[in-house]
Parts: structure tokens; C-alpha cells; sequence
């Protein structure tokens, strides 16, 4: 996690293959749908996808870069 300061993180996520699997179909990115987290890229395999959009598919080993508030990337999950 890296403070930006003023309450904004950075933070990296790996899905896990359990996480997609007890959310169902694929795993889809989910950030309740509020404004005060945001996707900011999706690292798969030698792939950097720098502009995904929320609902983005998410598969395990997938490594996800989100910026928000505090409050917001703790309720970060990914959805069916």
C-alpha cells in the first residue's frame, strides 16, 4: 500500500483462483459501485492492461492496481 496522502492509497491486488471460484463466472470486478476506488490497471501474464474499466474480467494470477480512499479499497471484493 502507498499513501498518497489526503487519505488516497495505492494498492496491488492478486486474484486468487479461490477468490474466482467462490464468486462464480470468471470473477467481475466489483467496486460497489462508488467513485471513490478505482481500477487502474490489470497485470495478466507479459500483459499490461492500463486503462480497464471497473467491471473488467478478472481470472486468478491476474495482479489488479487500484487507487482510492481507505474506507473503499478495504470493501474491494470481486463479484459474480
Amino acid at each position: 500500500m502507498i499513501s498518497l496522502g489526503d487519505g488516497q492509497y495505492v494498492i496491488e491486488v492478486e486474484i486468487t483462483r479461490a477468490l474466482v471460484e467462490h464468486q462464480g463466472k470468471g470473477g467481475i470486478m466489483h467496486l460497489h459501485d462508488n467513485e471513490s476506488a478505482r481500477l487502474v490497471a490489470i497485470k495478466r501474464d507479459d500483459k499490461l492492461d492500463c486503462s480497464p474499466d471497473n467491471n473488467a474480467d478478472l481470472k486468478a494470477g491476474d495482479h489488479v492496481i487500484l487507487i482510492g480512499d481507505l474506507d473503499a479499497l478495504k470493501r474491494f471484493d470481486v463479484k459474480a
